[in-house]
């Protein structure tokens, strides 16, 4: 057993320990500074207590207390034991609420930002992304009004919500009932959602992180950086408009579809007079560019996995009666053109020419 006793006698701390018995925890805390008293359990044969920069083992110290001398001569003890943030039954009391400060003090400027997400709507998917579905969520913070925590998980939210609560000490709310909703490609909703609001993010020093580590020896990021002052409004507009609109199947085999590369031209060259990435709450593209190639294309298959062997199989019927519509009539042409006197013979090579433009253009198109 291993006893460390402050030789301090002056008998007015003593006196101030031992009224302090009325007092708040609080107080009685602050009032034992000055001397204490540092009590464990014997240590492992195996594993030195000092003299090692080795972590100690799981449950090694776990009855260490800080007690005054006053408490050795019979007064209150009280134990600091860390809490255990695995246990169900875990209460962040103790934990202070999370000083909040900006992500990158805001050095990016809005055009910078911008230009962000273009970059980010434009990147393929690639293989290392999930294909998978999750959900993406928005915590409000008792407490806290104006914070809002914006993430993805493949889990259950109510499981998410419950690992994020043993980081902070007031209760976490999901005030968005859209967020338990799958949504496919969750990894890049999350990023653009969290590009978009680069100006507004915020980060904390966790305070129980620590705690974790002591007791697991493992534990979370030292700082919590997903976390954004703005509105539980604004928080929702812009996690349904991200989520909506990779609701809509903008990604092919993971790249993005030609049509949503034609509106993202558009609306970068337009950039400087927009005052943020608004162009996907546009339901209708008045361009004509743009509405004719959404027009040609809108009876195909509108599968992440379409291919054009998906596109012959559906459409097959449609495609063969324009093939051989468009063979037949430069066929017919050119046979025409046969019956023509020799002086026209000129035009039978350019009717024969024409029909096999026509043909291969054709099957071009079925393609």
């Amino acid at each position: 057993m291993l006893q460390l006793v402050d030789d301090s006698k002056d008998e007015n701390i003593r006196t101030s320990i031992s009224d302090s018995d009325a007092d708040s925890d609080s107080k009685w805390k602050n009032d034992t500074k000055a001397a204490y008293t540092l009590t464990s359990v014997e240590p492992s044969p195996s594993t030195p207590l000092f003299g090692t920069s080795k972590q100690p083992k799981l449950g090694q110290y776990s009855n260490i207390a800080l007690t005054s001398p006053a408490i050795a001569a019979g007064g209150r003890s009280e134990s600091l034991e860390a809490p255990d943030p695995v246990s169900k039954n875990f209460s962040p009391s103790r934990v202070r609420g999370p000083s909040f400060e900006s992500y990158d003090q805001g050095k990016l400027p809005v055009t910078k930002i911008t230009n962000n997400v273009f970059n980010l709507l434009l990147k393929d998917l690639g293989m290392s992304k999930d294909p998978n579905q999750g959900y993406i969520y928005a915590l409000s913070m008792e407490g806290y009004k104006g914070y809002v925590k914006i993430g993805y998980t493949k889990r259950s939210i109510a499981t998410r919500v419950t690992d994020i609560q043993r980081c902070v000490p007031y209760k976490l709310d999901v005030f968005n009932k859209n967020d338990y909703h799958l949504v496919p490609n969750y990894e890049r909703v999350e990023e653009l959602i969290h590009e978009e609001l680069r100006k507004e993010r915020r980060q904390f020093p966790c305070t129980v992180c620590p705690l974790n580590k002591i007791a697991t020896g493992t534990g979370c990021p030292k700082m919590h950086d997903e976390w954004f002052e703005i509105s539980e409004a604004k928080a929702s507009e812009v996690v349904d408009k991200w989520r909506k609109w990779m609701w809509s199947d903008p990604y092919c085999q993971g790249q993005l579809r030609p049509t949503e590369r034609l509106k993202i031209a558009y609306y970068r060259r337009c950039a400087t007079q927009l005052p943020c990435v608004d162009f996907v709450k546009f339901p209708r593209w008045k361009l004509p560019c743009i509405w004719l190639y959404e027009e040609l294309h809108k009876s195909r298959p509108q599968k992440p996995n379409c291919s054009r062997w998906d596109s012959l199989c559906k459409h097959w019927m449609s495609n063969l009666v324009f093939c051989l519509g468009t063979l037949i009539f430069s066929h017919t042409l050119f046979v025409v053109s046969a019956m023509l006197p020799p002086a026209f013979i000129s035009i039978r090579y350019l009717t024969l020419a024409n029909s096999i433009f026509l043909g291969g253009f054709a099957l071009l198109y079925a393609a």
